[in-house]
């Protein structure tokens, strides 16, 4: 876990990544507009690599990369995206 504030708004974040749940698909890189998310190699998964949070400077708290992490390895407390309803995030 790491514990920050946002840069920009100064917003107190927690970014929670469940490391040993992350299989490498690099969706949060992808998703990230800060560049918030790199990929390091990790020999101990199917992929040889998984992604790493590197934005304690960088992130904003959106919370995509939450909200688009199939295997739900990312957790962001006190972000924006948790503030918006799932359904609408999701189409339920």
């Amino acid at each position: 876990m790491v514990k920050f504030r946002s840069p920009f708004l100064g917003i107190r974040l927690e970014m929670i990544h469940n490391k040993p749940w992350c299989k490498g698909c690099g969706y949060c890189k992808e998703v990230c507009m800060r560049n918030a998310w790199e990929m390091v190699e990790d020999s101990t998964k199917v992929s040889k690599q998984r992604s790493e949070f590197i934005g304690e400077k960088k992130c904003v708290g959106c919370g995509y990369c939450e909200l688009i992490c199939p295997d739900q390895a990312i957790a962001v407390i006190g972000c924006w995206g948790l503030n918006i309803p799932r359904g609408l995030v999701s189409g339920e």
